[in-house]
């Protein structure tokens, strides 16, 4: 007799939005750099860097041509290491999970891009707007 074993779907929308729940590493083996090609950066670094891009993209995701963020997605990031704590800005106790709206209106930092596109870079010696957003502490 075979079992056949079902996999788990479910319609994601802005009435049965998706949870996002982040686990992240922070312990002191964290602070070791990564990577060989001299361009290493402590693990920690590397990481935040992969989760706020995550973040940023669920936000694009999420996002329609009127500036509107859509709650397609609830999201958490709890950090482990010597203690466990909330590692999303704006996320506490009271509020430990975050409509991806909250989240995409309001990260920690924003930071500046340094590269541009061809067309930009002869056009100006600027930056690019500001692009990237941080969100983890």
């Amino acid at each position: 007799m075979t079992r056949r074993m079902s996999v788990y779907h479910a319609e994601i929308n802005r009435r049965q939005p998706a949870l996002l729940l982040l686990l992240i590493d922070q312990s002191y083996s964290m602070s070791e750099q990564w990577g060989t090609d001299g361009t290493s950066k402590a693990k920690a670094k590397a990481l935040a860097d992969v989760v706020n891009r995550l973040l940023s993209s669920a936000v694009v995701q999420c996002s329609k041509g009127d500036n509107t963020i859509h709650d397609y997605f609830h999201v958490g990031v709890i950090g482990y290491g010597t203690d466990v704590d909330l590692a999303l800005h704006g996320a506490d106790t009271a509020n430990p999970v975050l409509p991806i709206s909250q989240v995409g209106r309001e990260p920690r930092r924003i930071d500046q891009c340094c590269a541009r596109s061809r067309t930009a870079r002869a056009a100006s010696s600027r930056p690019r707007s500001p692009c990237r957003c941080g969100w983890t502490r």
